[in-house]
């Protein structure tokens, strides 16, 4: 597009339908031409990519002169954005012209491409001003790619950061906010012209469209961020004093937070959890649960995870904050769209998802970590909290293979060389160390060898049971910090641990979860199966099933490793007693944690001749220390 192209006037309409002609390119043979996708009426979908293909005739698509030139001007812009960032490797865009809409550029959930409303955009701009529009939106997008958040575990952890002070169905506003505000900033200092012109364009459609005749002034989110514009760039936007003096003081204490040590990113989830704090109630307020039908025009979230009290919680998108930002409650660079529930559920999560999540695991406490999830849709919801445990307990037990191989012969010392012995062994180096004239059978050298060692066999490992209590006297805290120490939560951590270390030895794994009654997994090397067990908490009495573990026992291969967590608060321990012998005295080998117990709860014979037999009890009274014992004694077992 030539420079004199771009001076002309380019006239858009807002809203409504197109006047311009329709017109078909009938240069393929019928029938021949690519059908569109339906994306609904009136609304025009073009890849990126067939936009020659739509020149040249070969898409069966219309569009009139002014949306024609429009494609030619946003498709450049895009490209000129792409070339500012040298070209990362981010997917082609679309462009689509839906003039229903009043969002204009956003990242759509399934796809993770950058969506170009061309429909949404000044009107009676010339095109090099529509060039630098469309221009600055595309900066804007392939930011969020570049600079902020820039990653899906970034992004999880800015909405983690908000939790405390903001709904996790609002918490990615907060985070949309202040991501805007730092792109938007780095762009400003390097085109601070044209950073400027869109803003200001922007200001005016919202004006014109972005409030609603029940509500004539501007929502206090949207003037809330307009002013942070203003402070950060240090501009005059020429805002009405009267209608902007009681958030001024809220958006410079914004705007310093974002500014103060800008470019350190590793104080971000500080920065978005003190403005969380501070746009709490301007959120609450003006993103209320919808309870009428939204208007065509306006957009409306509605999520529908399953198992949540999300299901039906539509938020109501203030228009001027849709016109100026779009949709806040997008999630960008992250993961699947966890709204779209029932393609989710039939889906498994990639291993980079799962990856991701079992990061953050160790970030954040189980109830965050589900909050967190139903916003970014890491996992599906059945896979969560087995997630959680596996990401908390993964390389706690780490193991090393160490096999000896056969090395041939190694010396080990020095001893004369006589005449008679071979003359491959004789060794001058040695020999000349003890004198420079080499005298047989008195200076004359050699070395003494002896075989190295051979391979070893390897014994044959025990395979593992694990059996863990879930009574209500093992109590279970979901929200009691990052440091939890409820005894179901620890016994989950050193059982995730034990089983996974397990499966890597190669060994079979068998689960039994009891209470008042008892949930089992027979013998398998499918660590899911025995994490579904591990995770069915009961909460009720304490009834050992020492039948089930020996019966289980029996059907087991070989000889296996027991490792029984308890808090000791076991009802039927003489009744159980008789089953123990009998385990033990099949070569099994029993490893108990008592969770609450004293040495001296093993001072009765019945203990003393279990532990004569080769079981191990460990009263454990400070239960932090639960973990680390599980480990040792799942280390000493299989490491040799």
């Amino acid at each position: 597009m030539s420079e004199n192209d771009r001076k002309r006037p380019l006239f858009l309409p807002q809203l409504g339908r197109s006047k311009g002609k329709r017109r078909w390119y009938p240069t393929r043979e019928k029938g021949t031409k690519k059908k569109p996708v339906n994306y609904g009426k009136d609304v025009i979908f073009i890849e990126y990519t067939e936009i020659d293909d739509y020149f040249n005739g070969k898409i069966d698509i219309c569009l009139s002169e002014t949306d024609e030139s429009s494609l030619l001007i946003g498709k450049e812009a895009w490209d000129k954005a792409i070339s500012h960032f040298h070209t990362p490797a981010i997917p082609d865009p679309s462009f689509v012209f839906d003039k229903s809409k009043l969002i204009g550029f956003f990242i759509e959930l399934d796809t993770w491409k950058t969506i170009l409303n061309l429909s949404n955009a000044p009107t009676l701009l010339f095109k090099d001003q529509l060039f630098d529009f469309y221009n600055v939106l595309s900066l804007h997008e392939i930011s969020h790619y570049i600079v902020c958040p820039y990653d899906a575990l970034t992004n999880a952890r800015l909405i983690k950061a908000t939790l405390k002070h903001i709904h996790y169905r609002l918490s990615p506003i907060v985070v949309n906010f202040f991501a805007d505000l730092v792109v938007d900033y780095k762009l400003y200092q390097k085109k601070p012209k044209e950073m400027v012109f869109q803003l200001r364009e922007t200001m005016k459609m919202s004006d014109s469209v972005g409030k609603s005749k029940e509500n004539p002034q501007h929502s206090k989110f949207y003037k809330i961020l307009i002013k942070c514009y203003e402070c950060m760039w240090d501009l005059n936007l020429n805002l009405s004093k009267e209608e902007y003096e009681e958030i001024t003081p809220l958006a410079k204490q914004i705007s310093s937070i974002i500014l103060h040590d800008f470019e350190n990113e590793s104080v971000w989830e500080k920065k978005i959890y003190a403005i969380a704090k501070l746009l709490k109630g301007i959120i609450e307020e003006d993103f209320p649960k919808a309870t009428i039908k939204v208007k065509i025009g306006e957009y409306s979230d509605v999520p529908t995870v399953p198992g949540s009290e999300s299901a039906q919680f539509p938020v109501l998108i203030p228009l001027d904050v849709q016109v100026t930002s779009g949709n806040p409650l997008e999630i960008k660079v992250g993961p699947k769209n966890p709204q779209n529930t029932n393609k989710w559920n039939k889906k498994e999560p990639d291993s980079e998802d799962v990856k991701n999540a079992e990061e953050l695991a160790n970030e954040m406490t189980l109830e965050e970590f589900i909050r967190v999830n139903q916003v970014m849709g890491f996992i599906p919801n059945r896979d969560v909290i087995a997630t959680y445990y596996r990401g908390l307990s993964k390389n706690l037990v780490e193991f090393k293979i160490v096999s000896k191989r056969p090395t041939g012969s190694i010396p080990i010392g020095i001893e004369p060389w006589i005449i008679g012995d071979p003359i491959e062994k004789l060794d001058i180096l040695q020999s000349m160390l003890v004198s420079p004239k080499i005298i047989p059978n008195i200076t004359t050298r050699k070395w003494i060898y002896r075989e190295g060692p051979g391979i070893e066999i390897d014994k044959r490992l025990p395979d593992m049971m694990i059996v863990i209590d879930s009574s209500g006297s093992m109590e279970w805290t979901v929200s009691s910090g990052k440091k939890n120490k409820s005894s179901y939560h620890l016994a989950l951590v050193a059982s995730f641990a034990a089983l996974h270390y397990g499966i890597k030895k190669g060994i079979k794994i068998a689960a039994i979860n009891f209470s008042d009654f008892s949930s089992n997994q027979n013998w398998t090397t499918e660590p899911r199966l025995i994490e579904d067990i591990l995770l069915k908490y009961q909460g009720m009495g304490t009834q050992l099933p020492t039948r089930e573990i020996r019966q289980m026992c029996r059907k087991g291969e070989r000889n296996s490793v027991v490792l029984l967590i308890t808090d000791f608060e076991i009802q039927n321990w003489e009744i159980a007693y008789p089953d123990i012998l009998e385990l033990l005295n099949m070569g099994n080998k029993l490893v108990c944690f008592f969770i609450g117990g004293h040495k001296s709860d093993l001072n009765s014979p019945h203990f003393k001749e279990l532990i004569s037999l080769g079981a191990i009890f460990h009263p454990i009274s400070k239960i932090q220390d639960l973990v680390g014992l599980v480990i040792k004694e799942v280390q000493t077992v299989y490491d040799y």
